[in-house]
């Protein structure tokens, strides 16, 4: 009886040992496909960080095909998005209070949805519209070449501060301004 109980858990401890070192595995390949990044913007007295990770074209239909139309979309791979901002940013006259939040997506051909979220978990692959503190709609502008990796950065557009998203043939620009 004490053999099988020590063989049973032998077998129960190898199992959890491998399980976690192909979770590790794996995990580490992924980012490796689509890596890490933080951008980041200081000015006025507002420290602003973007994390995502930025999965690549490869060959794919992006907008309509992997990323189908009029479904969120956790705007970046691996985890969900997320922006700190040490000051209030208004964004289309609407007020974002200093904090953290998730951004999500909503890409259609012509606009998207921009959402600013206060709670999707871990990995970014439930979303929750109740938990949503901010929603915009952007136009999309056409690009004349491909961009391989899908980019978030900060950009200046006529004069006024913007987060940028672009990927494929595809930019979105969301203006964005400090609270005094």
């Amino acid at each position: 009886m004490r053999k099988t109980v020590l063989i049973v858990l032998s077998a129960l401890l190898l199992v959890v040992v491998g399980g976690y070192i192909l979770f590790r595995v794996n995990f580490k390949n992924t980012k490796k496909a689509s890596p890490e990044q933080t951008v980041t913007y200081q000015e006025n007295g507002a420290d602003i960080s973007i994390f995502y990770c930025r999965p690549s074209k490869k060959g794919r239909e992006i907008f309509g095909g992997l990323l189908p139309y009029g479904q969120w979309w956790r705007t970046g791979a691996n985890e969900p998005t997320t922006i700190t901002t040490s000051k209030d940013l208004i964004f289309n006259g609407q007020t974002l209070k200093a904090g953290k939040y998730h951004i999500v997506t909503i890409p259609e051909q012509n606009e998207w949805t921009i959402v600013f979220n206060s709670d999707i978990p871990f990995w970014g692959t439930q979303y929750n519209p109740d938990k949503d503190v901010l929603r915009m709609k952007v136009p999309v502008q056409s690009l004349p070449s491909v961009v391989e990796m899908f980019t978030i950065a900060f950009e200046k557009e006529d004069g006024q501060d913007v987060i940028a998203l672009t990927w494929d043939q595809t930019k979105i620009t969301v203006p964005f301004t400090i609270a005094n």
